[in-house]
């Protein structure tokens, strides 16, 4: 069952939550999922909401925390997440090895800078390579400059596939996981403090 708290701001939804998490507290698994951001926030109003010393069967999780939780669980996923120097080293890399098919993208740091930044909005968005490939660009000049990015997104792809994962990669691999997780069974989920949300059926 699902169920949506909404109103304006300060109308008392989060009190609403955590009420309801009081109410269950004693017969249920919970979880809260919240944002990054309101992480510590949200462990503090509830021990202060709850009046316990610390969370029991209550677990406060982020996204990224609750998509490293399902990965090991299901211990499918031995891969190391790279850091922003690992991602540098890699595309130095692809620079150096695919120098001669390149048309404006060398090896300067800015470049580097520029290709890290470029990489992580392409996955963010959820831009895949063969949606670069869809592109239709008349002008020859931007054309050429798609054609480095494509190349060098597709390397660098195939560098950390066996071995790394990339940090805006992880929420796409648990979607195809989350399934077969056993995490959740048998417990409550609570969702707050987020913008926006969307669902989607899976």
């Amino acid at each position: 069952m699902l169920e949506i708290i909404y109103g304006k701001s300060g109308t008392g939804k989060s009190q609403k939550l955590y009420n309801d998490i009081k109410e269950n507290l004693s017969n249920e698994k919970i979880f809260l999922i919240v944002p990054e951001q309101s992480n510590l926030n949200a462990e503090q109003n509830l021990i202060k909401e709850l009046k316990v010393d610390s969370l029991m069967n209550c677990q406060v999780l982020t996204l990224s925390r609750m998509a490293f939780r399902i990965l090991e669980e299901q211990e499918r996923e031995k891969r190391q997440t790279l850091t922003k120097s690992g991602k540098a080293m890699i595309i130095y890399d692809i620079l150096k090895k695919e120098e001669k098919n390149l048309r404006f993208l060398g090896k300067s740091d800015k470049n580097i800078d520029i290709l890290i930044n470029m990489i992580t909005e392409l996955k963010k968005h959820n831009i895949t390579e063969k949606a670069l490939e869809e592109v239709d660009i008349t002008d020859e000049f931007t054309k050429l400059k798609l054609e480095d990015i494509k190349l060098i997104y597709k390397k660098y792809n195939e560098n950390i596939q066996e071995n790394f994962i990339d940090e805006n990669d992880i929420l796409g691999l648990v979607s195809k996981k989350i399934k077969d997780s056993k995490m959740f069974e048998d417990s409550l989920i609570y969702i707050d403090d987020f913008i926006r949300f969307y669902i989607s059926r899976i």
